[in-house]
């Protein structure tokens, strides 16, 4: 069977569809593992999947819950503007580390949200 790399953005309405979406694949067979930020790993292990943390430096433990937080407080353009920052420092995050990843990982397919 296929070794599945789940990827997505760390925010819980993205992160439930695609463990859901993982949850079918294993039941089919499948490994699945979810590559992404150490506040992840709860949330993804308890679901059975494998976790690979990326983004020890700038996604360090508790740092989703102070990005939820402080997206909590702002809204309108400047909420926008900041919620952009945090999906490009994401996308940086991950296209340093996750080649690279994958590569160590043994992948045979990536499935991205």
């Amino acid at each position: 069977m296929a070794h599945f790399a789940l990827v997505a953005p760390p925010l819980m309405g993205h992160l439930n569809p695609t463990l859901a979406l993982a949850d079918s694949l294993r039941q089919r067979g499948h490994r699945t593992t979810y590559f992404g930020p150490i506040d992840c790993a709860d949330a993804v292990t308890r679901t059975g999947a494998a976790f690979h943390a990326l983004g020890a430096k700038s996604h360090a433990p508790g740092t989703l819950a102070a990005r939820q937080a402080a997206l909590g407080k702002v809204s309108g353009m400047r909420g926008m503007a900041t919620t952009i920052w945090h999906m490009v420092n994401d996308t940086r995050m991950l296209g340093a580390q996750l080649p690279n990843a994958l590569t160590q990982a043994g992948c045979d397919a990536v499935i991205c949200d």
